[in-house]
């Protein structure tokens, strides 16, 4: 079954939500908007305790798109006091990027993968 979402797919457990950015995503300044209120209102219904958003298919990080991430972190802490959102599968220059701006990883815990993402508490 295909997602629902435009920009990003979505798998579910007992343990956590992964949000999966799409493939081909035109993340550019012109969408981040579209791309920022699709994730909100994702969470606002959905109301996860713990997001893994997977970064695999994200070729370059902008600030914009650091933005959007905040604006997620912020809704599922507004929602759920103690949930959590963590990335996973940054590639090079994505890591970078993070490790410059969060480099004790105190805004968003970074892991290789979902799956590690997932088991960590």
């Amino acid at each position: 079954m295909e997602s629902p979402y435009r920009f990003f797919t979505v798998e579910s457990s007992n343990e956590a939500t992964i949000v999966t950015l799409r493939h081909g995503s035109p993340f550019n300044e012109a969408t981040f908007f579209a791309v920022q209120a699709e994730l909100l209102g994702f969470v606002e219904v959905t109301r996860p305790a713990k997001l893994v958003v997977s970064l695999q298919h994200i070729e370059a990080m902008v600030s914009s798109m650091v933005g959007v991430l905040i604006s997620l972190k912020r809704k599922v802490v507004s929602l759920q006091p103690h949930g959590t959102v963590a990335l996973c599968a940054l590639n090079e220059h994505s890591q970078e990027v993070f490790n410059t701006i969060d480099p004790k990883q105190s805004l968003f815990p970074r892991y290789p993968t979902a799956g590690e993402a997932v088991a960590t508490p």
